[in-house]
């Protein structure tokens, strides 16, 4: 099996955002961790961008219908794009 690497782009941005991540995130990558899979692992937000509340960026709320549709393709082009590279 060949080994997937994230460019650097990627890698420094999630490390630029680490200063503060959901509580939930912080618990599956916790999980993720003590099973040692992390550096294993991918995880791909179904939504390219996170719904919240209007004016409440820390809130969730479910997607729309036209978003769910809207992200479809993203999410098959990703999963593609993993399998491709796990080949």
């Amino acid at each position: 099996m060949s080994r997937f690497r994230l460019p650097s782009l990627i890698v420094a941005s999630v490390l630029a955002l680490w200063v503060w991540s959901e509580p939930s995130a912080r618990i599956v990558w916790k999980a993720l961790y003590e099973f040692g899979i992390a550096e294993r692992t991918v995880l791909w937000n179904t939504f390219a961008f996170h719904q919240h509340k209007p004016g409440e960026p820390y809130t969730n709320r479910t997607p729309r219908s036209d978003e769910v549709e809207a992200n479809e393709r993203a999410d098959r082009l990703a999963g593609d794009a993993l399998r491709a590279a796990a080949a």
